[in-house]
């Protein structure tokens, strides 16, 4: 009897209800125990054989031995530890609500003054900021304008004036040509679109061109001027990419939304094959010749600015672009359209007389090569038949000690030579290494010169008629394509003589055509051409091709004079005629005619600062924005606070409490997760759950946390946890249960539970 009244003394405690069977049922059907106030019993365990009431009143007289004295004892017992634990946890909680209100009241006041004061005036200061940043962009670009403005001027001055529409063209194509060797000689990776001619892109971006869907595949792209499409709309577009590449320097550089693109420039037969795979015997002699602008835009004698197009259309690599009326543009072009486009453009690139100049190297180069790989199979060969012998002679030393003699037949019968061979096979391999590195410099100067065709053949649609428009862009892209080339004085020079000078070459000049001394036959000695008044090339280009002519004319009469069947140990520079592009040089004489686009570092440096000052300003507000962040998670939340409506959970936030049940550890982390682990396990486990929040059964008013949407059991629901709390000095669990699959049940003693109402419950 006193068992069992101490066990459900202790149930009715541990549950936290002990007075709960009091109110459970109506007077009328329950009996009090006399000594025992807080037992009462319905009617039907009023003489059932089991003795409920310490002194047996609730069965016949005699039934049951009078324990009362134990049972009330530790019924006393019972009830002094739970005032005891009820104090001290009530004391406890009392003093977490007091700190969590005072903390409530100190960080709401901070929460309202940055949300009224400091967070709008730093908003306000960062929206003066990006004004500013965005006034020092336009800033920028307006003196970029005037910086290329000038420098047009200065550098062309009444050239422009003089040369042909296809003069001019040519001289972008093949600077885009050059500038693309010179490219892959540096291995300069300033984009990531391999394929396209980057000078004449970033020419563009100086005249607010913004080229799109490039295709050297398809040969076609689209253009987006700043002019054309709403003015002040683009400007602060084509602001922010000059910005940046000014103060990339030679860094990744950016030109609009086609600089992402790995764009796969199509080889001269319109495949898409990457550089290292393109056939470099492609360059035939027979493919080069010489370039005339006889169809296309010509020159107007009876105005030089009135340039129209010929009577068949026929501007050299011009895109011919139809469209089928039938279908309302529903249909792609056809085919012939493409194929036609892809004719143009690869014939004039062929026939362009740096093209040309390039034939005899190719063609040396290529065969070289293959003498090469012949040689290098045939030292192979004999490698792996040397070997064969070998093992021959190996297997007839079992029968005989090798002589001097076996040995010196079994060489003559390979073929081996007992001599040091005729080549080395290592320097062989450099070699070949050498002229594919040459023959791919040539085909990335292709590509960009076919991108170059692409880009222009662009700009031409998008003027349509407007012809002096046309040429005026043109001279201007001129200019500023080999300011971004980085061509040297002396590449300039040969691309001017070849593009603008000698159109009708002398008999000797045709002679030498197709040979390795052709560009410099043309160049050298350098002349001046007067066209209606102009002296043509420049002063400055023309001193420019003295030097150079001086540097490579005996270099290349030596180079091209010796013997074709010679195979040379290493390829120098200007082997066959073919030098690699020079790079412009703090010491050129080209520097001159940039001066003016040298001096923005200026207004570089004001962009650079205004975007440090709203830097410094984003960084304030983030700042802030991060510390109210951190104010309200500090309270729990402003709107929903996740510490309750008094803050009681603000004592045992992000506590882990942790039991031993079975072969398991439980442990429930509050605004975490709920986790079985077998026992003597420090990490992982099972999950049970995820903090889901506390609230109040609606009829007992005992709180009950829960977890939930843990691991899926098999077969089964996904894991949930659900821990029952009454009041208890400290924090702990007290019992774990799984009354159904999956779903577990905990018991846990708390100070947050020891409140006025357990209070009034318990009867203190």
């Amino acid at each position: 009897m006193i068992l069992f009244s101490l066990i459900y003394l202790c149930i009715l405690y541990i549950h936290g209800r002990p007075l709960a069977i009091a109110r459970s049922s109506p007077p009328s059907a329950q009996f009090h125990c006399p000594r025992q106030p807080n037992v009462v019993l319905p009617l039907s365990r009023i003489n059932d054989g089991i003795c409920d009431c310490c002194d047996g009143a609730d069965e016949p007289d005699g039934a049951c031995a009078d324990d009362c004295e134990q049972v009330l004892a530790a019924e006393r017992a019972a009830r002094a530890q739970a005032e005891a634990d009820f104090a001290a946890g009530s004391q406890k909680r009392a003093a977490e609500m007091a700190e969590f209100t005072d903390l409530l009241k100190e960080t709401v006041a901070e929460i309202e003054q940055l949300t009224k004061d400091e967070l709008p005036r730093l908003e306000a200061e960062v929206k003066s900021a990006d004004v500013e940043v965005r006034n020092a962009k336009l800033s920028y670009m307006n003196g970029r304008f005037a910086a290329v403005k000038a420098t047009v001027s200065d550098a062309i001055k009444d050239i422009g004036r003089v040369a042909t529409f296809e003069e001019i063209r040519t001289l972008i194509v093949t600077t885009c040509h050059l500038a693309g060797e010179l490219a892959d000689a540096n291995g300069d990776n300033h984009s990531r679109n391999k394929s396209t001619c980057l000078p004449l892109r970033l020419a563009g971006l100086d005249l607010a061109f913004v080229w799109e869907d490039e295709d050297i595949v398809e040969y076609k792209a689209t253009i987006r001027r700043a002019e054309a499409n709403g003015g002040d709309m683009m400007l602060p577009e084509v602001a922010e990419l000059l910005v940046k590449n000014a103060q990339n320097g030679n860094g990744m550089v950016t030109f609009g939304r086609d600089d992402s693109k790995g764009s796969s420039a199509g080889s001269a037969s319109g495949s898409s094959t990457s550089n290292n795979e393109r056939d470099y015997d492609a360059y035939g002699d027979d493919d080069y010749h010489r370039y005339h602008d006889d169809d296309g835009y010509h020159h107007d004698e009876d105005d030089e600015e009135d340039y129209h197009r010929g009577e068949d259309d026929g501007v050299e690599g011009r895109a011919v672009v139809a469209a089928d009326e039938d279908d309302q543009g529903a249909e792609l072009e056809s085919d012939e359209n493409k194929e036609a486009r892809r004719a143009a453009i690869t014939s004039s690139i062929a026939s362009a007389r740096l093209s040309a100049s390039r034939s005899p190297f190719v063609s040396q180069a290529n065969a070289l090569k293959e003498k090469i790989d012949s040689l290098l199979t045939e030292s192979e060969d004999n490698a792996t038949d040397g070997e064969d012998v070998d093992e021959k002679i190996e297997n007839d030393d079992e029968k005989e000690e090798p002589t001097t003699t076996k040995k010196e037949d079994a060489e003559e019968a390979s073929g081996a030579d007992t001599e040091d061979p005729a080549f080395d096979p290592q320097s062989l391999q450099m070699t070949r290494g050498a002229l594919d590195r040459r023959l791919q410099h040539i085909q990335k100067g292709t590509s960009f010169a076919t991108s170059a065709m692409v880009l222009l053949n662009a700009l031409e649609d998008d003027h349509g008629d407007d012809h002096g428009g046309l040429k005026q862009d043109m001279i201007n892209l001129a200019v500023m394509t080999i300011y971004h080339s980085q061509l040297g004085a002396g590449d300039i020079a040969e691309l001017f003589y070849l593009a603008m000078m000698g159109s009708d070459p002398s008999p000797a000049a045709e002679e030498s055509e197709g040979t390795c001394a052709s560009i410099y036959s043309a160049i050298c000695p350098p002349t001046v051409e007067r066209r209606s008044g102009v002296e043509l090339p420049p002063s400055l280009l023309i001193e420019a091709a003295k030097t150079r002519c001086g540097e490579r004319v005996a270099i290349v009469a030596t180079e091209c004079s010796g013997d074709s069947s010679y195979l040379p140990s290493s390829i120098s520079d200007g082997f066959s005629g073919y030098f690699v592009p020079q790079q412009f040089s703090e010491n050129d004489t080209l520097g001159k005619v940039y001066v003016a686009m040298n001096s923005l570092s200026a207004l570089v440096d004001t962009v650079s600062e205004t975007e440090r000052n709203k830097l410094d300003r984003d960084s304030a507000l983030n700042e802030t924005r991060n510390k109210l962040r951190n104010l309200e998670d500090k309270i729990g939340g402003r709107d929903e606070p996740k510490y309750g409506a008094d803050g009681e959970l603000y004592g045992i936030r992000d506590s882990c409490h942790a039991m031993e049940s079975g072969k398991y550890e439980y442990e429930v982390c509050i605004f975490q997760k709920a986790t079985q682990r077998d026992k003597g396990q420090k990490t992982g486990g099972t999950n049970l759950g995820l903090w889901a929040g506390m609230s109040r059964d609606e009829e007992t008013g005992q709180r009950v946390m829960k977890w939930n949407k843990g691991t899926k059991c098999w077969n089964g629901p996904a894991r949930s946890a659900t821990v029952y709390l009454t009041c208890g000095a400290e924090t702990k669990l007290l019992t774990a249960d799984e009354p159904s699959t999956c779903e577990y049940a905990f018991t846990m003693e708390s100070h947050i539970a020891c409140d006025d109402e357990f209070k009034q419950e318990l009867g203190l």
